[in-house]
């Protein structure tokens, strides 16, 4: 059994913009759970990047899915950043 997570992490909208990058693989540890992602990040995102996918109201989703809790991560998750959507 590998000890190793590979997850997709990407972002969406003003958040693209802010970091830079559409899409990034990440390596956890097996065992993270969604609230591991952001640390993951450190090394890879500016400090700026980091304020904004940090903020309360960014969502977060697994799989397409908009998570209420923190959720236990799997083997070639993805894991997606949603910036507030405001209509126009």
């Amino acid at each position: 059994m590998d000890s190793i997570l590979r997850i997709t992490v990407r972002f969406f909208a003003s958040l693209r913009e802010i970091t830079a990058i559409d899409m990034i693989e990440i390596e956890l540890p097996q065992g993270s759970v969604s609230g591991d992602v952001i640390p993951a990040l450190r090394e890879e995102l500016n400090p700026d990047a980091l304020v904004a996918i940090e903020r309360d109201e960014v969502r977060i989703a697994v799989n397409q899915v908009i998570l209420r809790a923190e959720q236990n991560l799997n083997d070639a998750d993805e894991v997606a950043f949603l910036p507030p959507i405001t209509g126009g």
